[in-house]
């Protein structure tokens, strides 16, 4: 497992170092089973938001072979917040171990997606500014897995190489809790 450990706006302590690595280790018997090279970074800041001064914050993504997961929780104490992050890490992984098996047992599940039309369009869009931008891996992989990919991230949306037309497709959680995917045409 390789270990990445950023700071921002605090200073990086051996103390906090060993403590982000002692519990992402925890993490290696749940992760390793399914992937032997997992890269993991983490990143910790206060967050000096009006309502919340000097919140900790820590943030966590671990990537590994077909999955990716993430967390971000905060407390008034870094060491607390790290706590919570990988405590969240710890069931996204037993889940997404948990559904690998029930899928190797019972086989692919078929699931239909219901439509593919965004359940509403703002009828004048505001323009915004850009405020964040990520980047990030796109693996080629199927529907099935994408849906699991889904699940784990807890997000409105998840955007994926199809590994059958080889295209992007943005696969999306309609307000009635089934799928919606919306891909170009070939």
């Amino acid at each position: 497992m390789q270990l990445q450990v950023r700071g921002k706006n605090l200073p990086l302590t051996d103390a906090l170092k060993s403590h982000v690595e002692k519990k992402i280790g925890k993490l290696d018997r749940l992760i390793s089973p399914w992937d032997t090279a997992t890269h993991v970074e983490v990143e910790l800041f206060v967050d000096h938001h009006r309502d919340n001064p000097h919140r900790q914050v820590a943030e966590a993504t671990v990537r590994s072979k077909g999955s990716v997961l993430r967390a971000r929780d905060g407390a008034d104490d870094m060491y607390l917040a790290i706590d919570h992050v990988v405590g969240k890490l710890e069931r996204q992984a037993a889940k997404f171990r948990e559904r690998r098996r029930d899928h190797r047992e019972h086989g692919k599940n078929g699931v239909a997606l219901k439509g593919a039309e965004p359940t509403a369009t703002p009828a004048e869009p505001e323009i915004g500014k850009l405020v964040k931008r990520k980047r990030f891996e796109m693996k080629p992989m199927g529907l099935d897995d994408a849906m699991l990919q889904l699940e784990l991230i807890s997000h409105d949306f998840f955007v994926f190489r199809d590994r059958n037309t080889d295209m992007v497709s943005v696969l999306y959680r309609r307000d009635d809790g089934h799928f919606g995917l919306i891909a170009p045409e070939e």
